[in-house]
């Protein structure tokens, strides 16, 4: 008897969950079909039902996490404009978000991992990070988000919120990391008061 779809959905669901838990803490080279499979309690023979290679695996799970993450998942509700920003920013710029292991923001998690792999994976990635850039300009007060100058704004809030965090996780100093944290977050909401 086949697997119903439903079946065949949460599945695929568990092997993307699944990765992107590994890929965010060990990269992409660490983690093996296998150790991946046995991690979503499946065998490696279904892995080939929902994907054809760990490479197209990575792709999605980078656009699933970041599907996921809190400022996809309509963090802040509520809020609007430079609020949401510093709401954003206190939030992404967090230990909670540093520390978390479940579904953790590709951008920062997987930024230099990312860079080595192919194009289709780095095509994925410029995707997600544009939305990313999208979804800030579009708090950013109405005069402000359609000028050259709220664009560049919102571009660079997103290197520093993404930077930030991947600068954080190669830190082994806690002072250290929450002065970085911190130091971010006031510049993201000094950008976001420059505009508002």
């Amino acid at each position: 008897m086949p697997y119903s779809t439903e079946h065949k959905q949460r599945t695929r669901e568990s092997i993307l969950s699944t990765a992107i838990r590994l890929f965010s803490n060990k990269g992409y080279d660490s983690v093996t079909i296998d150790q991946l499979m046995t991690a979503a309690g499946l065998t490696r023979g279904a892995f080939y039902t929902h994907f054809d290679s760990k490479s197209e695996l990575y792709a999605e799970a980078v656009l699933a996490a970041a599907m996921q993450s809190p400022i996809a998942s309509g963090a802040c509700p509520g809020e609007k404009g430079t609020d949401w920003i510093r709401r954003t920013a206190s939030l992404y710029l967090s230990r909670e978000h540093l520390e978390q292991e479940d579904f953790p923001c590709p951008l920062a998690f997987l930024v230099t991992d990312v860079a080595n792999r192919e194009p289709a994976v780095r095509n994925t990635y410029t995707r997600v990070y544009a939305e990313f850039v999208r979804v800030l300009q579009s708090h950013l007060p109405m005069e402000a988000s359609t000028t050259a100058k709220g664009s560049e704004l919102s571009w660079a809030m997103a290197a520093l919120m993404i930077g930030g965090v991947a600068v954080c996780r190669a830190l082994n100093d806690e002072a250290t990391i929450d002065r970085v944290l911190v130091a971010c977050r006031q510049v993201v909401e000094g950008l976001a008061e420059d505009v508002a």
